[in-house]
C-alpha cells in the first residue's frame, strides 16, 4: 500500500477539494479493483466506486485516524458492496457472466473469479482484501471490525474452499501466481 501523508489527510479532512482529487488518483483503481472482486460484475465495480468516494467525500470529517486512510477507504467500500450484494437480491438479478477474452488462461481466471464470488462473504471479502488488495491481516481487520484471528482463519477457509473448487493440475497457484492473488 501507498503512503498518504499527513498534510493530504488534513487538507481532505477540512474540505479541500483539490486534497480530494489526490486521493482519487491514488486510490481510486485499487478500490474499482477490489468492487470487481467483490460484486463480479463492471457496473457494479463502478457504482461502488462512486458511492465509496462521494461517502468518503461527505464522511470525511468524521475519519479520525485511529486506522490508515486507505483501510478507511476500504471499510467504506466494503459496506456499498453490502448494499449493492442486498439492492440485488432484493431484484432477484443474477451476478453478468465474466466475458473470456485471455484463451485457456483467461477461462481459469474467469473460474476462479467466479468461484472467489461462491464464497461465504466473510470469507470472500477477508480473502479479497489481503490476497487480492495486499492489505496486511491487521488492516483487512480493522476494515472488516473483525478480529485480527479472524481474518487469518477466513482467509485459510476461503484458500482452501479456492483449492477443492478447481478441477485443473494446480490452477489456483497457477492462475492466482498469473493474476496478482496469493492463495
Amino acid at each position: 500500500m501507498q503512503h498518504i501523508d499527513r498534510d493530504l489527510i488534513e487538507r481532505f479532512r477540512n474540505g479541500d477539494d483539490a486534497a480530494f482529487d489526490q486521493l482519487y488518483e491514488k486510490m481510486h483503481l485499487r478500490i474499482f479493483r477490489f468492487g470487481l472482486r467483490l460484486t463480479a460484475c463492471r457496473e457494479d465495480a463502478e457504482d461502488l466506486t462512486v458511492q465509496t468516494f462521494a461517502e468518503a467525500h461527505r464522511a470525511r470529517r468524521g475519519f479520525q485516524g485511529k486506522s490508515s486512510l486507505e483501510t478507511w477507504f476500504y471499510r467504506i467500500a466494503l459496506h456499498q458492496a453490502h448494499r449493492i450484494r442486498r439492492k440485488k437480491r432484493q431484484e432477484g438479478r443474477l451476478h453478468d457472466n465474466l466475458v473470456d477474452r485471455h484463451g485457456d488462461r483467461g477461462f481459469q481466471r474467469i473460474e476462479l473469479e467466479q468461484l472467489i464470488d461462491t464464497l461465504p462473504d466473510r470469507a470472500r471479502t477477508s480473502f479479497v482484501l489481503v490476497r487480492c488488495e495486499g492489505l496486511s491481516y491487521r488492516e483487512a481487520a480493522e476494515a472488516m471490525g473483525k478480529p485480527i484471528g479472524t481474518v487469518q482463519s477466513d482467509v485459510h477457509k476461503a484458500s482452501r474452499l479456492l483449492r477443492s473448487g478447481f478441477a485443473f493440475d494446480d490452477p489456483v497457484k497457477d492462475t492466482t501466481e498469473d493474476y496478482g492473488y496469493e492463495v
